[in-house]
């Protein structure tokens, strides 16, 4: 066929002109080889040689990857990559049948291995132009919505559900904390995985899945001591933390930096740990009562926010242990703290009462503040709809709102006041943990 009457590829321009982006920021950054790449992103040198080649455009985990190794800002890099997702869908469209999703080589081999990238499974193709729909239809009103017979709901725990929380890695997986320990349910199947880890003689406080790691849970307990579970055998591989210390108040894992876990307990201190050998990596004294509540930034490296229901919300650098700075402002009756996982330096509080404060998390500076719920007693940002966040209370009702307005856009009602809620990182399901015990997930879905 002459070439003037051979098919032209209407994908093959924004792709080319994306890889032709990525080997710039590369260049710009001294032209790292791809070995010493892979090493600093954890993606293979395959994916990431392929990745700036042009052919195809590859999956958001390589990109983000590649743009980290090339100390690129990846909050900038993503909205790129989805402006290209939209580009192709538009010329799909217009052209005839999808083409195939783009599949790097290395997906399988890296499942277990994957740096902070992993934790964005759902930017797989296709996923902004989805993304914009939610956001549109959170915007005109229209939000969740569950079948006639109710949202699927898993067994009650004795004595009340404290906590739930997704994993990052496994998008079945949620941990239910309650006075009998903590459940791993598979919310696919509606079955427990695992049953009471942390459970029996010691009693469990708090809980959270690595953000890293497949298949690592962290079981905070009375005795000082945090716990780490294997969640497909329900088997403790590890045991951090100090007795002396008291009872552990607050967990969660680094983001960026594999098998780091901060401990928050009840003498005042928050220590560093490594949960693969054990080691004690640094120890932060707060200047505060001791830490309730605690939340790394996923967008900043090394920060790390503390605060306890009476005490100030302050930032730490945990590669130093050098407190940053405390917000500036009434952060008394704090019942949570959430950075945005969407919009860098914004930290958010929710206070009892019922107010919600949305700050600057570089200066410290109150940004706005709006009424949430009257006796509020949790937080949760949706993982793909910027500015939208649950806001539950104790009197069974999670009202999901606009953080820009404070607007109310729609209501989940329940008949026991609410404990814990969490988005599963698909952005496709909200569990809500109730103080009978009942964790109901309801789905977000048909808005019209």
């Amino acid at each position: 066929m002459p070439r003037s009457e051979r098919a032209v590829d209407p994908t093959a321009g924004p792709i080319q002109a994306f890889a032709a982006e990525l080997r710039k920021l590369r260049e710009e950054a001294g032209k790292p080889t791809f070995a010493a790449m892979a090493r600093r992103s954890g993606r293979s040198r395959t994916a990431l040689s392929e990745a700036s080649g042009g052919d195809q455009l590859p999956r958001w985990e390589t990109v983000e990857g590649y743009v980290r190794a090339c100390d690129g800002d990846p909050q900038t890099w993503r909205f790129r990559w989805e402006r290209v997702q939209e580009q192709l869908a538009e010329a799909r469209a217009a052209t005839g049948p999808a083409l195939q999703a783009p599949a790097d080589e290395d997906v399988a081999a890296e499942a277990t291995d994957a740096p902070v990238a992993r934790r964005r499974r759902w930017f797989l193709a296709g996923v902004g132009v989805s993304a914009v729909l939610l956001a549109v239809a959170l915007t005109l009103g229209v939000a969740l919505r569950s079948p006639d017979s109710g949202p699927p709901t898993l067994g009650g725990e004795p004595g009340g559900s404290r906590l739930v929380g997704f994993a990052h890695l496994t998008p079945d997986e949620l941990f239910v904390a309650g006075p009998g320990g903590v459940r791993i349910w598979n919310t696919t199947e509606r079955r427990t995985t695992t049953h009471a880890l942390g459970g029996g003689d010691v009693r469990a406080t708090t809980a959270a899945f690595d953000a890293l790691n497949r298949h690592v849970v962290s079981v905070g307990g009375a005795d000082g001591l945090v716990r780490i579970f294997d969640t497909e055998t329900g088997r403790p591989s590890y045991s951090v933390g100090n007795r002396s210390n008291g009872r552990v108040t607050a967990i969660a894992f680094d983001p960026y930096e594999r098998y780091v876990l901060a401990v928050a307990d009840s003498a005042g201190y928050v220590t560093l740990w490594n949960t693969t050998t054990g080691a004690l990596l640094r120890r932060i004294t707060l200047t505060s009562p001791p830490a309730t509540l605690m939340t790394f930034d996923s967008l900043t490296r090394n920060r790390l926010a503390t605060s306890s229901e009476d005490g100030p919300v302050t930032i730490w650098e945990t590669d130093t242990g050098a407190q940053v700075r405390t917000l500036h402002g009434r952060t008394d009756h704090t019942v949570s703290l959430l950075f945005d996982p969407l919009t860098p330096n914004t930290l958010v509080t929710g206070h009892r009462g019922g107010t919600v404060r949305v700050w600057d998390s570089s200066n410290g500076k109150l940004v706005r503040e709006f009424g949430g719920p009257a006796e509020l007693t949790a937080l949760a940002f949706h993982p793909l709809i910027r500015n939208s966040i649950a806001c539950a209370d104790s009197g069974g009702d999670v009202s999901i709102r606009d953080v820009t307005t404070g607007r109310k856009v729609h209501t989940l009602s329940g008949d026991a006041p609410v404990t814990s809620v969490a988005y599963a990182l698909d952005g496709r399901t909200l569990a809500v943990a109730y103080a009978d015990g009942d964790v109901r997930l309801w789905p977000i879905e048909d808005w019209q």
